[in-house]
């Protein structure tokens, strides 16, 4: 694989998504490209991050009447 088809799949890598079949010659990749190794890395923090973030987050009280106003 080249390093730009190997771009385009570090976010199904880093999800777990990608197959077993693509899996390795990613990771061989990433262990090699210091580039995509950093890609690798901010998605993860992306990722942390993101799992942090509340679930759902309720309105205020006041937010159909004021749709309604508006």
């Amino acid at each position: 694989m080249t390093h730009e088809v190997i771009k385009h799949l570090l976010d199904d890598y880093v999800t777990g998504e990608l197959t077993e079949d693509a899996r390795g010659p990613v990771a061989d990749h990433i262990a090699a490209c210091a580039i995509c190794a950093a890609e690798v890395e901010s998605l993860n923090v992306i990722l942390a991050r993101a799992a942090d973030l509340p679930k759902s987050i309720d309105p205020p009280a006041e937010s159909w009447s004021n749709i309604r106003a508006a």
